[in-house]
């Protein structure tokens, strides 16, 4: 599990730093937030999670945790030494009125 602390402008106030690591199993984001806490919209595009050297980590089975929020999720890439993460929503939204 990695503890991702964002700042109310949407940004990252860490500077995680992997050189050559191989991650086995699925790894956790967390953003440490509960409901009373939840992250709110608009939810915060490209966020630096992590910077690397060497190969890319696969990043297909990251996963975010730690919203406070239900229904969303991460999306995870992994390019030019960044580890970056789109948080968006999962699936449709409807509203009735």
């Amino acid at each position: 599990t990695l503890p991702i602390e964002l700042l109310p402008n949407g940004t990252s106030s860490n500077s995680l730093v992997f050189a050559n690591c191989t991650f086995g199993g699925g790894v956790k984001v967390d953003l440490g937030r509960t409901a009373e806490s939840a992250l709110a919209m608009p939810y915060p595009q490209n966020v630096l999670v992590a910077r690397y050297s060497g190969t890319a980590p696969d990043v297909s089975s990251w996963r975010l945790v730690g919203t406070g929020v239900k229904g969303v999720h991460g999306k995870f890439t992994a390019a030019n030494g960044e580890v970056r993460m789109d948080v968006d929503l999962v699936g449709l939204l409807l509203i009735v009125r």
